[in-house]
């Protein structure tokens, strides 16, 4: 059988895009996504490999596509703008699109852990979302938290989420697509029980490990979270302004 490999991911942003009144809410709203889910609204049609070569083969599905990805143009056009220009578009990020079924097999993952930690820096505070999954699509992370702030934010309704969540109709969330540079892979590992190869006992490796992780937050500190904070100086209207 396949090994299963769990991964981390962590999203840093400044703390005060939602502040601390916020935080409960932020947190209540990213539970939504803990357990297994068909994340078909959370990531993008023409990264899933497996499926564009199932849409290659089958007309139902090309038609499928088409229409979809002709709606999401749509959206765009009505402002005559790229993906930032969909913050003003007046119509509903809620399509009469059902999500097929072949999309709804390829998207269904299962998020194991969601927490929100505030962390101190010399600069300011950031806030860092924990996300801990047995697999993630492309660009998961950065829908599952952009769309969660935007909530929070008053940028999105809770229905509208929770439709997107639900994944029988086709949801755009383009515009609440979180920016790269605050994501960060935290830690990935084979699922325990499938890790045979491992020696319990082997105090060395045990040694090592501990050695590895020590360095890497070391990393984290010193040179991933300064440079974290320097992007979102440079893009503080990414929530700021919407």
């Amino acid at each position: 059988p396949a090994q299963r490999i769990t991964r981390e991911y962590g999203y840093y942003f400044p703390s005060d895009v939602v502040g601390s009144s916020f935080r409960e809410h932020l947190e209540a709203v990213l539970q939504r996504f803990c357990g297994e889910h068909c994340f078909a609204n959370f990531t993008e049609l023409k990264k899933l490999e497996g499926l564009k070569k199932k849409i290659q083969r089958d007309k139902e599905l090309q038609t499928w596509a088409h229409q979809l990805q002709s709606w999401k143009r749509s959206r765009i056009q009505e402002m005559g703008g790229g993906v930032d220009a969909l913050d003003d578009v007046e119509s509903s990020p809620v399509s009469t699109i059902k999500v097929h079924q072949a999309m709804q097999a390829a998207c269904k993952r299962n998020i194991l852990n969601i927490v929100v930690e505030a962390i101190e820096t010399l600069d300011k505070e950031l806030m860092c979302i924990r996300i801990k999954g047995d697999g993630f699509l492309y660009n998961m992370v950065r829908y599952l938290v952009g769309s969660a702030l935007a909530v929070v934010t008053g940028r999105l309704s809770a229905a509208t989420l929770e439709t997107a969540l639900e994944s029988s109709i086709c949801v755009d969330l383009s515009e609440h697509l979180a920016p790269a540079h605050g994501l960060v892979l935290l830690d990935q590992s084979l699922e325990a029980s499938e890790a045979r190869w491992m020696s319990e006992s082997s105090e060395s490796a045990e040694s090592s490990s501990d050695w590895t992780a020590l360095s890497a937050d070391r990393f984290l500190e010193e040179q991933l979270l300064p440079k974290i904070q320097e992007a979102w100086h440079q893009n503080a209207g990414w929530l700021s302004e919407k």
